[in-house]
C-alpha cells in the first residue's frame, strides 16, 4: 500500500479574502449602520462604486451576486425604491467627498495625475510640485487639501520617498511624475498651478471658510 504524504503549504502569501477586501471598501467609501439607519442608496450605484474602487486598486472585483452577499452578511437589506421599484440597500450611503479618508483621496488622484510606481521607476518629480498639484486637483473636486506633511506621509507609506537634491536641499519625491501630455489627464499649467500655491499658502481657517462660501 503507497503511504500519502500530507503537504503543508504556507499562507503568508494567501490572497486578502473577499470579506476583508469588501471591508476595507466599506471603511475608505461608505458610512452605513447605525450611523445611516435612514439611508437608501441605489444597489447598482453602491456595486459601481466598489468596482471603481478596485480598478483604482488594480484589484480583482467580485461579482455582483458575491457583493450582494457581503452587504447582506452586514445586515445592510435590499428593498424596492417605491418610486421606480429599483433596487436599495438600506442603512448604507457612499461618504460624501469632503469625507473620503486622506488615503481614499490620495490614490484618486494618483490615478488621474500621475504616473508611479514601477512604471515611473526613475522619475523624480519636485515634491512642491506634486503637493501644489494635488491641491489645485482637490480643489477642482470641491474639496479640502490635506496639510503638507499629511501630503506627504501618504506618499511615504505607498514607497514615493523624498530625496534631497543639490538644489539648495530641495526635496524631490521618487519614483513619481506627471502624466505625460496628450495622456487623459495632462499636468497643470502655470496659471492652475499659481492657484494652488496660493491655496496651500492660506490658514486652514481661510481655505475652510472659501469653501463654505463656495458650496453656499
Amino acid at each position: 500500500m503507497r503511504s500519502h504524504k500530507t503537504i503543508k503549504t504556507s499562507n503568508s502569501r494567501r490572497p486578502a479574502s473577499e470579506a476583508a477586501i469588501f471591508d476595507a471598501w466599506l471603511d475608505e467609501r461608505c458610512v452605513w449602520g447605525e450611523a445611516a439607519r435612514q439611508a437608501r442608496t441605489p444597489a447598482a450605484d453602491l456595486f459601481a462604486d466598489y468596482l471603481a474602487w478596485q480598478t483604482r486598486r488594480r484589484g480583482r472585483a467580485m461579482t455582483q451576486t458575491a457583493f450582494g452577499l457581503q452587504l447582506r452578511a452586514r445586515g445592510v437589506t435590499a428593498s424596492k425604491a417605491p418610486s421606480d421599484g429599483r433596487i436599495e440597500r438600506v442603512g448604507i450611503l457612499i461618504r460624501p467627498p469632503e469625507r473620503q479618508t486622506e488615503a481614499a483621496l490620495i490614490d484618486r488622484w494618483l490615478a488621474e495625475r500621475c504616473v508611479w510606481g514601477q512604471a515611473a521607476r526613475r522619475a523624480r518629480t519636485p515634491a512642491r510640485d506634486l503637493f501644489e498639484d494635488f491641491c489645485a486637483w482637490s480643489r477642482g473636486q470641491g474639496l479640502l487639501a490635506m496639510s503638507q506633511t499629511a501630503f506627504g506621509r501618504q506618499l511615504t507609506a505607498r514607497g514615493i520617498r523624498g530625496v534631497k537634491t543639490g538644489d539648495a536641499g530641495r526635496v524631490q519625491r521618487r519614483p513619481i511624475q506627471f502624466r505625460p501630455l496628450g495622456t487623459a489627464v495632462t499636468a497643470l499649467d502655470a496659471g492652475e498651478r499659481a492657484k494652488a500655491r496660493r491655496l496651500a499658502a492660506m490658514p486652514a481657517a481661510d481655505v475652510m471658510a472659501a469653501f463654505l462660501a463656495r458650496a453656499g
